[in-house]
């Protein structure tokens, strides 16, 4: 979900941009989720006549997290939530459920869901406006090894494995790619402790 929405900006600001997802589609965990997301102040808390606030959100953000939480992170979501909300709905076209839902660990409903009650209600609107800004979308693609950003100019390559399937290791053919003055962006998870990095 969020390579889409960098692509779809970048490609808006008129940058030529790839993405690279190594499953056969795209969306990852995000896609078959319950399709719900915290908006702290959105119409559907309102209407049910929901009192809330961000300071409460904090307070349930540090107790569920027992006192651990990245207070400097959670305030930055704290200050973009309604920012991503009215994104999604406005920018992206996603449509939300005119119901406000409750999850663990928050002591309000604060949670709106997409109108199909799955993840796909966010990920296939933003896999459309990303096709339509002519962001490329490569599928069944992975990106073997780290990337080779040790080139002047921001230039950087990679190393793919096209036609990559989980279920037949052997599948596909392998091909580099290079970024002549560009920037490639990995988004790294789980096991890997490195972070997000612009090259």
């Amino acid at each position: 979900m969020c390579r889409l929405a960098a692509a779809y900006e970048a490609a808006k600001a008129g940058k030529k941009v790839i993405v690279l997802e190594k499953m056969p589609t795209f969306g990852g965990n995000s896609v078959i989720n319950g399709g719900e997301m915290t908006a702290v102040g959105a119409p559907q808390q309102k209407d049910a006549g929901i009192k809330n606030s961000l300071d409460l959100w904090m307070k349930d953000t540090v107790t569920a997290g027992l006192g651990l939480s990245q207070m400097d992170k959670a305030k930055e979501l704290a200050d973009n939530m309604m920012v991503c909300y009215e994104w999604l709905k406005n920018e992206m076209g996603v449509k939300f459920k005119p119901v406000i839902t409750q999850d663990g660990g928050h002591s309000v409903p604060r949670s709106v869901v997409a109108d199909n009650g799955s993840g796909s209600g966010f990920i296939n609107p933003m896999h459309q406006k990303c096709e339509q800004a002519g962001v490329s979308l490569l599928a069944a693609e992975l990106a073997e090894g780290s990337l080779a950003h040790d080139f002047p100019g921001n230039n950087c390559a990679v190393g793919l494995k096209v036609g990559h399937s989980f279920r037949e290791l052997e599948a596909g053919h392998e091909l580099g790619i290079s970024f002549v003055g560009q920037h490639a962006a990995t988004c790294l998870l789980s096991g890997n402790p490195e972070p997000v990095r612009d090259r």
